[in-house]
């Protein structure tokens, strides 16, 4: 399968992509898939996922994921390598109760003049308690979750984003903590939770114009991808809590209406009239309070649209 993702970091806009999928038995399943740059050397990535089911009981769960990026630079170091592996079992405990608890190992290094290796361990735990259509939870992680956009199939959804700190590789992790309420039935859904996240290393991704490289930039400060253009460098940490709201209502002919509200903070850059260093530019980084978000909208019940702001830091659910 060809795809492309012209304009996001480590892309260069033409990939092939080859995947399978396994089912040796009932309780078991495999995933194993590969991408890479067509008549390049660069950004091969790789996952494996395996899954086994414990029937009642819950179910183990593991995925490996891997990326080589030999065009990915900063300063004298070349060729970013990551590898992670994330493990974890759900538990259920009856109807009533049920968890989850995992983690997530990271290595990652340049190739070539690496200044550091980062290793670390991302653990996330979930624990829940239903009486019914209602359910309480509480959930724990320090991995921030990948885009969206991008498919639990491809490895960058189980790789941590890296980027520059001072010279140095830094990892984005952080804690998020957050405990909700919610009541599904046939017809309705109601849903509200609080959060608390405090986000180390966030990564800041721009687009770089010089024709010639960074060196007259601190390139040794930045994460740069020839290919795509663009930079990444670690900004400065923050803190912010909020609340998620969600009201639904399914209605005839397959349709159904969601109001919506979040609020939170996030990181901006403070307007420069005049061009600036990057060590001043990555140090006017500040929270900023977003506004509380609200939305309706009547969507397919198969595209329901989502409104409002995503925790900053949260576990991955598997394929």
């Amino acid at each position: 399968m060809a795809t492309g993702r012209q304009g996001a970091f480590g892309e260069s806009g033409e990939r092939v992509a080859a995947a399978v999928e396994e089912t040796p038995s009932n309780s078991r399943e495999l995933l194993a898939q590969v991408d890479f740059a067509p008549g390049s050397d660069a950004g091969m990535e790789s996952m494996l996922g395996f899954r086994q089911d414990l029937g009642f009981a819950g179910s183990v769960e593991s995925v490996a994921a891997v990326s080589i990026h030999p065009e990915i630079e900063s300063g004298s170091s070349e060729g970013l390598d990551e590898a992670a592996m994330r493990t974890w079992q759900t538990i259920h405990m009856g109807d009533e109760f049920e968890g989850e608890v995992g983690s997530t190992q990271v290595l990652a290094r340049f190739a070539q003049s690496s200044p550091n290796t980062v290793a670390a361990a991302l653990p996330f735990a979930t624990v829940a308690w239903r009486d019914g259509a209602s359910a309480v939870h509480y959930r724990l992680a320090t991995a921030v979750p990948a885009s969206p956009d991008i498919d639990d199939t491809q490895a960058q959804a189980w790789l941590p984003a890296v980027s520059m700190r001072d010279g140095q590789l830094a990892l984005e992790h952080g804690l998020h903590q957050e405990i909700g309420w919610e009541r599904d039935t046939d017809n309705s859904g109601v849903s509200i939770l609080v959060y608390a996240d405090r986000t180390d290393n966030p990564v800041m991704e721009a687009v770089s114009r010089q024709a010639n490289g960074l060196a007259d930039f601190g390139s040794a400060q930045l994460l740069m991808d020839p290919a795509s253009g663009l930079v990444r460098a670690a900004g400065p940490g923050f803190s912010t809590a909020g609340v998620m709201a969600k009201v639904e209502r399914r209605l005839p002919a397959g349709s159904r209406v969601r109001f919506s509200y979040a609020n939170g903070d996030a990181l901006v850059l403070a307007p420069a009239a005049q061009p600036v260093g990057l060590v001043q530019l990555l140090g006017s980084a500040t929270r900023a309070t977003r506004r509380p978000t609200r939305s309706h909208s009547p969507a397919p019940l198969t595209a329901a649209a989502h409104a409002g702001v995503q925790p900053t830091v949260g576990s991955r659910r598997p394929p």
